[in-house]
């Protein structure tokens, strides 16, 4: 078990994370928010596939059948990411 006491507080950055593009150049933007497919909710900075992150959970756990269609949207999408 770890000493909480004595463990070094986690770093934060004093910019925010942006990607991998290195700042001032194209794609170094801060995240803006976008509305989920689903729920319609407009401030959700993660969302996969137009789904946020409370979607997929719900989705994932009380909608099996919604899940399902989600995974072959983000296998279509993205590929099965496999070697």
């Amino acid at each position: 078990m770890a000493d909480t006491e004595t463990a070094e507080p986690d770093a934060v950055p004093d910019t925010p994370v942006t990607g991998t593009a290195a700042p001032g150049t194209p794609g170094a933007e801060p995240a803006q928010p976008v509305a989920c497919s689903r729920c319609s909710t407009a401030t959700t900075l993660l969302h996969i596939v137009g789904n946020c992150a409370d979607c997929l959970a719900d989705m994932g756990l009380n909608h099996p059948e919604q899940f399902t269609e989600f995974k072959a949207q983000v296998l279509a999408k993205y590929g099965s990411g496999g070697a």
